[in-house]
Order: structure tokens, then C-alpha cells, then sequence
């Protein structure tokens, strides 16, 4: 009980976003952001997801960007998923990476102004279907990548039962999934999804998040990638004692 005291304690000191970002970081990360609007529309909506999570009032203005429409065709133009599906099952799933990336990208769009929001019924029942395989597979990153579609989806509805589509198998292998990758991105998508699973991370591991965001600030990697603003979205997360999702995305 004195260790996890401890450990509690020391979590609760690791990550102070006020203190631990700060004026120049936000500098930083705004000035990306205006250079990611001239990349793809992918790394943009993933960087802008980031600084929303990080503060939900931070302005994003992608009225007059393409990207809202890029996103709509990307929908619009998915093959729906057949009536006969399961009659048949003859035809494969998509990638999963190809889901991931949309509905992150959907899940964005509503978080920066849910006005904007694409209708995602076309490929909903794909997801569903792909959500289900949680329950048998044991492919760690398969495990990952379907993990981060169901809280993407989750973003997108709320009211989304995933207890009812992954089961008691599905959320197992999610937990051994982590364990057998320490992935500390993929905790923070588990702890939103399912704070009743216990990710049981020591000190060392905030050690390093910690390092990790030091080095970030000092070679200017301020991108969503690996970078400044997704290692303080994860600690953000993981320092987090509840969060809630709503409407208006992660609640703190």
C-alpha cells in the first residue's frame, strides 16, 4: 500500500500542463500547426486532434481548409459493407490502418467544430465488424491498431457499447497486448476506453515520458508524430484521474 502511495503521489507531481507546457512550447505547436496545413490532411487533423486534447478551447479554423471535404469523399467513396456479408463472408476485411486513419480523422474534425462533422454510416458497420476480431485475435499490433479505431469511434459516438462488441476476451487480449508491448500511446487510448483495466506503470515509466518530452522541447519536434504534443497528450491522459467522453470530446 506505501509503494502505490507513493507511486500515486508521484504521478499526481509528474505531469502539471500548466507548468509543463509552457508559453513557448504553445509558440511552438501553434507555428506547427500552420505548417501542417499545408501538408496532407491526415498529419493536420492528427496534430489538431493533439491540441485540442491538450486544450479544448485552443481556436482551429478548418472552415476554409479542403479538409473537411477531402475527409467527406474519403467516407463517401468507402465501399459500404454488404447486406449478404454474413452469408457470404467471402469478402475481406479493409486494413485496419485504413479505418484508424479515417475515423481519426473524423474524430478531429468533430472536436474542432462538430458542426463540420462527416456522416460516417457508410463505413460504420465495417468498423463494427473489424472491432469484433478483438475478441480472437492475439496479433499485437493488430490488437493496437483495432484499439485505436474503437477510441476513435468512441470520440465519434459516445454512446458507442463496446463492452458489448470487444466482450471480456477482447479487453483481455487488449491488456496483454500491452504488457507484451509497453506501448505507453496505446495506455493512454486503453485508460480513456477502460479505466477499469489496470495498467500498472512504475516510476520508470513516467521517467522516461518525462526525458522523452524533455528532448522533444529541445530539438524543436513539436509534431503530432512521435513529437512534443502527442507525449503531452499521453501523459495529459495517463496523469489524468477521470476523464469523460462527451460531445464535445475528452472531458478532464
Amino acid at each position: 500500500m506505501e509503494d502505490n502511495a507513493k507511486l500515486l503521489q508521484f504521478v499526481e507531481n509528474i505531469f502539471d500542463e500548466k507548468n509543463d507546457i509552457t508559453e513557448d512550447d504553445w509558440k511552438e505547436m501553434k507555428n506547427e500547426l500552420e505548417k501542417e496545413k499545408l501538408d496532407t490532411t491526415e498529419d493536420f487533423l492528427s496534430y489538431a486532434f493533439a491540441l485540442k486534447i491538450l486544450d479544448p478551447n485552443i481556436k482551429i479554423n478548418i472552415s476554409e481548409t479542403n479538409v473537411v471535404e477531402d475527409v467527406k469523399q474519403l467516407v463517401e467513396t468507402f465501399p459500404p459493407l454488404p447486406e449478404s456479408y454474413e452469408n457470404e463472408n467471402s469478402l475481406p476485411l479493409p486494413r485496419y490502418d485504413e479505418y484508424e486513419n479515417l475515423y481519426l480523422a473524423v474524430a478531429a474534425i468533430k472536436v474542432i467544430n462538430p458542426a463540420l462533422k462527416p456522416d460516417t454510416n457508410n463505413i460504420w458497420n465495417w468498423a463494427i465488424k473489424s472491432l469484433e476480431k478483438l475478441e480472437t485475435t492475439k496479433n499485437m499490433q493488430e490488437v493496437q491498431t483495432l484499439t485505436s479505431l474503437a477510441f476513435y469511434m468512441k470520440i465519434i459516438d459516445p454512446s458507442l457499447d463496446l463492452d458489448g462488441i470487444i466482450g471480456d476476451a477482447g479487453w483481455e487480449n487488449i491488456k496483454e497486448s500491452f504488457y507484451e508491448s509497453k506501448n505507453l500511446n496505446f495506455a493512454g487510448k486503453i485508460k480513456v476506453l477502460n479505466p477499469e483495466i489496470n495498467l500498472t506503470l512504475n516510476e520508470s515509466d513516467w521517467q522516461s515520458m518525462k526525458k522523452s518530452l524533455s528532448e522533444a522541447r529541445a530539438d524543436k519536434n513539436y509534431g503530432a508524430i512521435n513529437g512534443f504534443s502527442q507525449l503531452a497528450v499521453v501523459m495529459k491522459i495517463l496523469s489524468a484521474e477521470k476523464i469523460v467522453i462527451t460531445e464535445n470530446g475528452l472531458e478532464f
